[in-house]
């Protein structure tokens, strides 16, 4: 799946992730306001490669779950468009 469609079924389901910079450290972690309960992951990122990713990730994850709790399958194969 492509990141847009972890984002259409993310926000539509009330789920929005974003990088949030820790006060501490200096660093960014990642926070998930999923419908109202936000979630602060304790992981610290150090730039703009590995919050990219790990956006992704947390938007793949939840998106996957959402899926899996509707009963749709998940075609997880990376295609190529032609």
């Amino acid at each position: 799946m492509e990141i847009n469609k972890y984002l259409r079924i993310c926000l539509k389901n009330g789920i929005k992730c974003y990088p949030i910079k820790d006060s501490k450290s200096g660093l960014f972690r990642i926070e998930v306001n999923n419908k109202g309960k936000i979630t602060t992951f304790k992981k610290t990122l150090k730039n703009s490669k590995e919050v990219n990713t790990a956006v992704t990730s947390t938007y793949g994850f939840y998106a996957k779950k959402i899926l899996e709790a509707n009963g749709t399958k998940i075609d997880t194969r990376n295609r190529e468009k032609k």
